[in-house]
């Protein structure tokens, strides 16, 4: 219903506050050039948590999590419908004002199908912000996937220095080594080698499996490293999807018939499906040399003959991720200022590197990597 009113169209409007809230990382960053090394993944996750915070409901944290403290459960839900409340009176307001607010947020794309089209409660509402802000489950926020898709991308880049040298190369074109110039929706469109770098290192957006620790090589970013290691489904309506090469199953939902399956299992009634991301996107009759980070095979012409199923990092069909446009987007932008002012060395191998599956897939040791400004630092 509402996925319409989350295009890209709409979604670009939010460019100028990705980047100017990783204009505020990079300032960090330069403030930490002298030390040894850098664990990427805090200061990442503070401005994802800055950009969801405003964006998405007008709430500025500033780097402080204290200032966006992470609820879980029921009490979330007091906040978010305060925060709902609070900003219908203000459309309400300007409304009758016949005024203007040049402020642009996510919540309120939602809020314009509660006003206008009726179509949607002020609960309905709160769970959308529940699912682009907080996960309320457990302690999993809508801002991890995005900072852990930022960090992986990085630590694989730090690894391969050719692979950084490209980005480097497709940054510097579009920029001409301008450090200050804000980034445009029309800049992210010319970024393409780098989306094919964030593809192998996308974030997945769907329900994991629990608390499974893994040892494998974190070697391609959203495609070997995708947020969530497995997606389970929770509608009680089920669909399923034949692939009709490989006569294999995709179950996205609680099953409510019989499914004869593959290799002689079947799938009975009732049971709940769980869709292995990580092994998903590890599959070497689809991916050949599954644990190489290769970005060129998101190339155009090397996704061709590909079955679209065959990677899901934000799952798919009609409850896949609502928020799949904007994190390419956010990570894109934030990505860009950071390559477009650093070189980046990844300090530990991937076999140092060991991942843990809770709700998001994580490292279980910090990631760090060694920094160098390109360029003397704008003023």
């Amino acid at each position: 219903m509402i996925m319409p009113a989350f295009n890209l169209k709409h979604l670009e409007e939010f460019v100028p506050a990705f980047d100017s809230h990783a204009s505020t990382l990079i300032n960090k960053f330069y403030k930490l050039c002298h030390e040894d090394y850098v664990s990427i993944l805090p200061p990442v996750t503070l401005c994802t948590l800055d950009i969801i915070a405003g964006i998405g409901c007008g709430r500025e944290c500033h780097g402080d999590p204290a200032r966006c403290p992470t609820w879980q459960g029921d009490s979330v839900r007091p906040f978010h419908q305060a925060v709902i409340r609070q900003r219908k009176e203000e459309i309400l307001q300007r409304k009758d004002e016949d005024t203007e607010d040049s402020t642009r947020l996510l919540l309120d794309l939602l809020l314009h199908f509660h006003i206008h089209e009726k179509s949607l409660t002020e609960d309905d509402i709160r769970e959308e912000v529940d699912t682009f802000m907080f996960a309320t489950d457990v302690d999993v926020q809508g801002h991890d996937t995005s900072a852990l898709g930022i960090g992986w991308a990085l630590y694989n880049i730090g690894l391969y220095p050719e692979i950084q040298a490209r980005l480097h190369e497709e940054i510097d074109a579009i920029f001409q080594g301008d450090l200050l110039r804000p980034v445009t929706p029309e800049d992210v469109k010319e970024m393409k080698y780098l989306e094919c770098v964030l593809k192998v290192n996308v974030p997945s957006c769907v329900t994991p499996v629990s608390n499974l620790l893994m040892s494998r090589s974190p070697n391609d970013s959203t495609q070997l490293f995708p947020s969530s290691a497995a997606s389970q489904t929770a509608s009680c309506k089920s669909r399923h999807i034949e692939r009709e090469r490989e006569r294999e199953y995709i179950f996205t939902r609680c099953i409510t018939h019989v499914v004869p399956g593959h290799g002689g299992y079947t799938l009975p009634k009732g049971c709940t499906c769980f869709l292995f991301t990580y092994m998903l996107h590890r599959n070497p009759e689809v991916y050949p040399e599954p644990e190489k980070f290769d970005p060129d095979r998101f190339l155009p012409e090397n996704c061709l003959s590909r079955h679209p199923f065959a990677y899901l990092p934000f799952s798919a069909g009609p409850r896949n991720c609502l928020g799949q446009k904007f994190a390419m987007l956010e990570m894109k932008t934030v990505v860009a200022n950071i390559l477009r002012n650093f070189t980046w060395e990844t300090l530990d191998p991937p076999d140092r590197i060991h991942l843990v599956a809770e709700l998001v897939l994580r490292p279980v040791e910090e990631l760090r990597l060694r920094m160098r400004p390109r360029q003397t630092p704008p003023s």
